[in-house]
C-alpha cells in the first residue's frame, strides 16, 4: 500500500496500540505525505501514587520497553520508525506540530480520565493550529458504534450488558497490515531516545506483538489448550493453565479482535465448546470495564466507587506493607503477592483472593491496593484493574462484597500447597495442613523469625463470614 504523496504531513500519536496489525490509526496514516509516529513516555506515570510508592514499577517499565522495541522493528520493516520522547504529551506534541509543519494528528482514544483530559487538551491545541484531528476507537472487542445501547446507558451489571450485546452481536473484522508507510519528515530521524538502552528482561513473559502472536499460536493451536480453558483457567502454578494474553492486550501489542478471530478459527477447525466461548466471555468483561470507566469517569477512583456508599476501612500502613510484600503470615495470600513482586504477574484466582483479603480481612483502603497493582502488573489496564478492585470491595458494578473464604479457596486450588511452597520456600518442609490452616502452627513447627505469624485471627474471621 504505497503512500499518497498528495496527503497531509501527519503525526501519529502512539499510545496503547503498539502493533502494525489490526491498527486502524496506522491504516489511516498510510495516506499521509509524511508520517511521524511518536510515543511519549510521560513522567507522570512515575509519579507518587499518594500512598508512598510510585505508580509504575520495574516489571511494567521493562515490559513496555520490550513492546516499544518490537513495535519499532515492525515499523522499520514498513519503512518508518518509532520516535520515543520523554515528556508531557500536552507540551511535547504541539512543539512537534510546529517543528515539522504537521497538518494532521491521528491517535487512538483511551477511556481513563487522565487520558481523556490529555486528548482534549491536545486536540484543542491542534485545532487552534488548523491541524486536522482524527481520533480512532480501537481498544475494545465490540466497537463503541456497534453497541446496542448508547454510551451513557451502559447497564450497571455485566450480565445485562453481555446479554444485550450478544443479542445483536457484531464484531468488526481486523484491519489489514499496511505494506508500506510514508517516510519520516525531514530531520525526524535523529529525534527521541535509544530503545536499545536498558536491561533485557529475565521474565518468561516478553513484551511485543511477536511474543503475543507466539503465545496465541502456542496456547490455542500448537498445544490445543483452548478446548479446556474454562476447566484450567483457575490454576496457580505453571505457564499453560491459562491463556495469559492480558499483558499483550493491555498495551495493545495485540488487539481483542485478533484474539477473537483466532478463537473463531479454532472453533471452525478444531472444536467449539464452553471453553472457547469463555475466552470471548472474558474479552467482553474487559469491554464492560472499559465502557463503565468511560461512562462513570472519576467516580470509579473514589473510595465509595460507583456505589456512593461509605465502606469500612481501618487502613494500617504496617498491615499494607505486610500484604504488599507477602508477609501476612497467611501463605496462600503471601505466595500470590510474592509472585507479583518477582514477576509482575498473578493468576486471576490469586488476584480475587488477595484483593478480598486486603479489603475484607485487613480492612485496607482498596484504592491503595489498586495503586499497588497498578505499580506491579505487567498487564495493568486502568479500566480492568480499578473496575475489578471496586467490584471486590463492593463499590463497583455489583454491590455485594466479595469476602472469599481464604482457607476454602486454598484447599480447592492448592490442596497440597505446591504453589505456596514454590513461592515461599522457607515453609516448604511443613505439612500442607499446617500451611493451609496457619492457626495450627506453633513455634515448634516453624521459626517465626523466618516466616511470620498471621496478622489477624484468621480462624475467628472465617467462622463469622460465609464464603463467596
Amino acid at each position: 500500500m504505497p503512500a499518497n504523496k498528495s496527503g497531509l504531513d501527519t503525526l501519529y500519536w502512539v499510545r496503547n496500540d503498539l502493533r502494525v496489525q489490526d491498527n486502524q490509526a496506522l491504516v489511516l496514516a498510510t495516506s499521509a505525505k509524511t508520517l511521524l509516529p511518536v510515543y511519549i513516555i510521560d513522567p507522570e506515570q512515575d509519579s507518587d501514587s499518594g500512598w508512598g510508592f510510585s505508580r509504575q514499577g520495574e516489571h511494567r517499565k521493562q515490559f513496555l520497553l520490550e513492546s516499544l522495541r518490537d513495535f519499532d522493528e515492525a515499523l522499520r520493516v514498513l519503512g518508518s520508525k518509532l520516535i520515543v520522547i520523554h515528556g508531557n504529551p500536552v507540551t511535547v506534541l504541539p512543539t512537534l506540530f510546529e517543528q515539522f509543519g504537521i497538518q494532521q494528528l491521528i491517535f487512538e482514544e483511551e477511556g481513563g480520565i487522565e487520558e481523556i483530559a490529555q486528548e482534549d487538551a491536545i486536540a484543542d491545541k491542534a485545532e487552534a493550529m488548523d491541524i486536522k484531528v482524527s481520533s480512532i476507537w480501537g481498544r475494545t472487542l465490540v466497537h463503541a458504534e456497534d453497541l446496542p445501547m448508547t454510551m451513557d446507558a451502559i447497564p450497571f451489571v455485566f450480565t445485562d450488558f453481555r446479554k444485550q450485546v450478544e443479542k445483536k452481536w457484531k464484531i468488526r473484522p481486523v484491519f489489514e497490515t499496511p505494506d508500506r508507510l510514508p517516510s519520516l519528515p525531514l530531520g525526524a530521524e535523529s529525534l527521541g531516545i535509544d530503545l536499545l538502552e536498558g536491561n533485557q528482561s529475565s521474565s518468561a513473559i516478553k513484551g511485543g506483538t511477536q511474543a503475543g502472536l507466539e503465545r496465541i499460536q502456542a496456547y490455542i493451536f500448537d498445544r490445543d489448550l483452548l478446548k479446556s480453558y474454562k476447566e484450567t483457567r483457575n490454576g496457580l502454578l505453571g505457564e499453560w493453565f491459562s491463556s495469559k494474553l492480558s499483558p499483550w492486550l493491555s498495551n495493545g501489542s495485540i488487539s481483542p479482535r485478533m484474539v477473537y478471530e483466532a478463537v473463531r478459527s479454532y472453533e471452525q477447525t478444531r472444536v467449539a465448546n464452553e471453553s472457547t466461548y469463555w475466552l470471548i466471555f472474558e474479552l467482553l468483561w474487559r469491554d464492560f470495564f472499559r465502557y463503565t470507566l468511560f461512562q462513570h469517569g472519576s467516580k470509579l477512583f473514589q473510595r465509595s466507587g460507583l456505589s456512593a456508599k461509605p465502606i469500612p476501612s481501618n487502613h494500617r500502613q504496617d498491615w499494607f506493607d505486610a500484604w504488599a510484600q507477602g508477609n501476612t503470615g497467611v501463605p496462600f495470600i503471601d505466595a500470590n503477592m510474592r509472585e507479583l513482586l518477582q514477576t509482575g504477574f498473578m493468576s486471576n484466582r490469586g488476584r480475587q483472593n488477595v484483593a478480598a483479603f486486603a479489603v475484607h480481612y485487613l480492612h485496607l483502603d482498596w484504592r491503595a491496593c489498586a495503586y499497588w497493582f497498578e505499580r506491579q502488573l505487567i498487564d495493568y489496564d486502568v479500566a480492568s484493574n480499578w473496575g475489578n478492585w471496586a467490584y471486590v470491595a463492593g463499590v463497583g458494578n455489583d454491590p455485594r462484597a466479595r469476602f472469599f473464604n481464604i482457607v476454602r479457596q486454598n484447599k480447592m486450588y492448592d490442596p497440597q500447597a505446591i504453589y505456596i511452597k514454590h513461592w515461599i520456600p522457607e515453609i516448604a518442609k511443613l505439612h500442607p495442613a499446617l500451611i493451609i490452616e496457619p492457626w495450627k502452627r506453633t513455634d515448634r513447627d516453624l521459626d517465626f523469625t523466618i516466616y511470620p505469624k498471621t496478622l489477624i485471627d484468621l480462624k475467628g474471621l472465617l467462622e463469622l463470614n460465609d464464603d463467596v
